[in-house]
C-alpha cells in the first residue's frame, strides 16, 4: 500500500521501533527459544539501521516533523537445516562420486542426486508512518526463501538464509530511498 508516491522523497530521517515478532495463531509456528528471537529482532534492526546509514540517512530518537517511523514485524520464520544440510550434501556428493567413478561419461539423472538442501524462509510486514501524523504512508509484506540449492556457507549456518534475508530487505529499502532521491 502507497497513499503518497511521494512518501519516499520526502523521507531522509527515520525512527526505527524495535522490530516485532508476531506469529498468526493459525499458523504452526516452530518453537524458537527466547534468545534466538532477540538475535533475530536485533539482526534484522542492525541490517536496516547500518543500511541507512550507509545511505547517508538520519536516524533520529524520537517523532517529530519531517521523522517517518519505520515500523517492522518478522510474522513468520524458519531456520535452514543447519546439521541436516551438512548430511544430505556429504550423502548426495558421495552418491556422485561413486557414479561417476561407475561410468566415465556423464553419468544421465546425475543431476537429480544433487543435494536439495532444507531452506530458511522469513515474512515480513512494515509500515513507514509519518510521526508527526501518525498517517501510514506506505505498508508492506513480503517472504524469501533461501536457495534449494548450494547456496554457500549460508545454507549450513541456522540461520544464515534468514539473515541473508534480513540484509537483502535492508539493502533493498536502501536503494529505494536513493532512487527516490535521485528524481
Amino acid at each position: 500500500y502507497i497513499k503518497d508516491p511521494d512518501a519516499l522523497k520526502k523521507s531522509d530521517t527515520f525512527l526505527l521501533d524495535p522490530v516485532k515478532v508476531y506469529f498468526p495463531p493459525d499458523v504452526k509456528q516452530q518453537t524458537l527459544t527466547p534468545a534466538e528471537l532477540t538475535r533475530l529482532t536485533d539482526d534484522f534492526g542492525k541490517a536496516v539501521r547500518d543500511e541507512l546509514q550507509a545511505g547517508h540517512y538520519t536516524l533520529a530518537s524520537e517523532p517529530g516533523p519531517g521523522v517517518m517511523e519505520l515500523r517492522l514485524a518478522i510474522i513468520h520464520v524458519e531456520p535452514t537445516g543447519g546439521k541436516t544440510n551438512m548430511a544430505v550434501v556429504g550423502g548426495a556428493m558421495a552418491a556422485v562420486q561413486v557414479a561417476s567413478l561407475a561410468a566415465p561419461m556423464p553419468v544421465p539423472g546425475a543431476t537429480s542426486l544433487l543435494p536439495r538442501l532444507k531452506v530458511g524462509q522469513v515474512s515480513i510486514e512494515g509500515e513507514l508512518v509519518d510521526s508527526s501524523t501518525g498517517e501510514v504512508e506506505m505498508a508492506f509484506m513480503t517472504t524469501k526463501h533461501g536457495r534449494r540449492f548450494f547456496a554457500g556457507l549460508k545454507a549450513y549456518k541456522k540461520w544464515g538464509d534468514v539473515d541473508a534475508a534480513f540484509h537483502s530487505w535492508a539493502k533493498n529499502f536502501r536503494q529505494r530511498l536513493d532512487r527516490a532521491h535521485a528524481n
